[in-house]
């Protein structure tokens, strides 16, 4: 099963982090971290962004869209894979500032695309 990873931090990541204090620095932080060449995935909690956060994820949406953003579900992109090009890589367990536990990312390369 293909992956297609998170690019970007959440929200509880970026919550009190040095510098990203107020809702404002917070919605400006991600508006900087979005590429407008590439794919950007962002993993979102109902927790926060959808309750606690809702006003300042809004923001986030609102500016994205300003800059012309798109907004698709992951499948889209799975569908437009070709499986065969895909690399396989290791899945590793680290840790992440500002992240209680265990995360999963990817780790060394297993074998090339065939």
């Amino acid at each position: 099963t293909p992956e297609i990873p998170t690019t970007l931090p959440t929200m509880d990541e970026v919550m009190g982090a040095e510098g990203l204090n107020s809702s404002a620095e917070i919605i400006q932080f991600y508006l900087e971290q979005f590429s407008e060449n590439g794919l950007n995935v962002h993993t979102i909690h109902a927790e926060t962004e959808g309750m606690s956060q809702l006003d300042t994820f809004a923001a986030i949406i609102r500016g994205l869209k300003k800059r012309g953003a798109r907004f698709i579900q992951l499948n889209e992109i799975a569908q437009r894979l070709h499986l065969a090009e895909l690399p396989v890589c290791e899945v590793t367990r680290t840790s992440l500032p500002g992240r209680a536990g265990w995360i999963s990312a990817q780790g060394g390369f297993h074998r090339s695309p065939s």
